[in-house]
């Protein structure tokens, strides 16, 4: 064919191929194929490009057979995912990464060297317009978590895990938001954890407490930081074998009610210390069969009065001064009322008709 300035054309680029119209509408509308592709692009359902507006659409690079015509890259444009369940009440949904970096020599199409999730694609009743995502497969950039020999299964969704090993041990982990690499996003978050062990031992774990139920019955508890339980009703702590036993290795150690503080103690009660003090805005009554006090250096008692009712012995071993007290007498007489006090070696009040 000569075009009107002489240019010559071959026939062949104007002639119509039968194969390519057979190969366009299979294509569109008898393509059945399972196909692997990447996740080019995710397109939230309010953004300009979704279609359904009502769930994420992505579009999929698929590597395919075109026919005689060899392999060739294809765009499937605004595809959907497979959900579970299917209904209003019950459901399970997720998102998909799309890509967003090729690195070691990858292209983009090739599953190998670029970051996008790896799906297995269907087109609904065959047409080409309509793919939906049924499944994905493990990424070759991904080391398998799965041990030779071994059951096991293992989960992993934007930062937080989930495993299941060999001998039925649990684990689960938050580690914060990551990105396409699986790396957190912030790295100063740290881990927070929660493991049952093939023993059935319970731990809770971040990078500033743990908290441990063991098989054995025994609790542990540690943090770093400050810990408070807060209740509406009672707190009951008991041991029925050993004991309880408070310590604070910093200032101070408080116990603070608003109502009563009672304690049975059916053993012995000791209490050390370097110095104290107690302080009772009202009285105080102590109650024993025998009540020993001793001081080292000095002991000082000081009342505006002070009342002993029984026999008193006062005094100190051999050499020692007593110490002195007074004695005051009252008496009646015919010249009326009588009162006599007197240095002794203890304190009596003596009323004498």
């Amino acid at each position: 064919m000569m075009l009107p300035n002489g240019t010559v054309f071959p026939s062949a680029l104007f002639s119509l191929s039968e194969d390519s119209a057979t190969n366009v509408y299979d294509k569109n509308y008898k393509n059945f194929a399972l196909r692997v592709g990447i996740i080019a692009e995710y397109i939230p359902s309010n953004s300009p490009k979704s279609v359904n507006k009502v769930y994420p659409e992505y579009n999929v690079t698929v590597y395919e057979q075109n026919g005689k015509a060899g392999g060739t890259p294809t765009l499937y444009k605004n595809c959907t995912t497979a959900q579970g369940f299917g209904s209003i009440a019950d459901y399970f949904e997720y998102g998909l990464r799309g890509q967003e970096t090729k690195f070691n020599g990858g292209n983009g199409v090739d599953s190998y060297g670029q970051d996008g999730a790896l799906v297995l694609m269907l087109c609904i009743n065959g047409q080409g317009d309509r793919g939906i995502i049924v499944s994905a497969l493990g990424h070759p950039n991904r080391p398998s978590s799965l041990k030779p020999d071994e059951l096991g299964l293992f989960f992993e969704y934007n930062g937080v895990k989930l495993s299941i090993d060999n001998e039925g041990a649990l684990g689960f982990s938050f580690n914060g938001a990551t990105d396409s690499f699986g790396k957190p996003v912030d790295k100063a978050q740290g881990t927070t954890s929660v493991s049952i062990d093939k023993e059935g031992t319970l731990k809770i774990q971040n990078k500033a407490a743990t908290y441990i139920i063991a098989k054995s019955g025994d609790v542990t508890t540690t943090a770093s930081g400050s810990s408070t339980l807060s209740v509406n009703k009672n707190i009951n702590m008991s041991a029925n074998k050993g004991g309880v036993t408070l310590s604070t290795s910093g200032d101070t150690l408080n116990v603070k009610t608003k109502g009563d503080l009672a304690s049975s103690i059916k053993g012995n009660l000791t209490v050390e210390s370097s110095s104290g003090s107690i302080k009772v805005n009202n009285s105080l009554a102590i109650k024993a069969q025998q009540i020993e006090m001793e001081a080292q250096i000095m002991a000082g008692i000081k009342a505006p009065q002070i009342t002993m009712d029984g026999l008193c012995f006062v005094g100190g071993k051999a050499g020692l001064p007593i110490p002195t007290l007074v004695s005051t007498y009252l008496g009646v007489s015919a010249m009326g009322l009588v009162m006599s006090n007197c240095i002794s070696g203890f304190s009596t009040k003596v009323f004498a008709t």
